[in-house]
């Protein structure tokens, strides 16, 4: 366990969890990781479903102007995600890490709902 300390971010989920138990010094790192690679995920489904509203319209429009809309979201919120997860707060919050989620799902919970179809 004491070598792994070294190997952080390529240990699974379930040796981070071992990790973190056992006690050693770098408890809040290693809290961060885990949450960073949970919320992972998350934060793509959520960029998938924050591209679809432009694209999905009956409404014949421009696409490219929807694919600039559509690149500007999802670039910022893969801009947030990024500096969420390399951020390092002294505490062992892992807020950063799921801040993206809670913004942008909503955003894309309402752009979803404001689809005609």
């Amino acid at each position: 366990m004491r070598q792994a300390e070294g190997w952080v971010s390529f240990l699974s989920l379930i040796r981070l969890k071992e990790l973190e138990e056992s006690g050693v010094a770098e408890r809040k790192a290693i809290a961060r990781t885990r949450h960073a690679r949970i919320a992972a995920p998350i934060v793509n489904m959520v960029l998938l479903l924050l591209g679809l509203p432009f694209f999905l319209d009956r409404t014949p429009g421009n696409v490219t102007t929807d694919s600039g809309k559509c690149l500007l979201a999802c670039g910022i919120c893969y801009v947030v995600s990024f500096v969420g997860q390399n951020l390092r707060p002294e505490s062992a919050s892992a807020l950063p890490a799921w801040i993206p989620i809670f913004i942008f799902a909503t955003l894309a919970v309402v752009l979803i709902d404001r689809i005609r179809t």
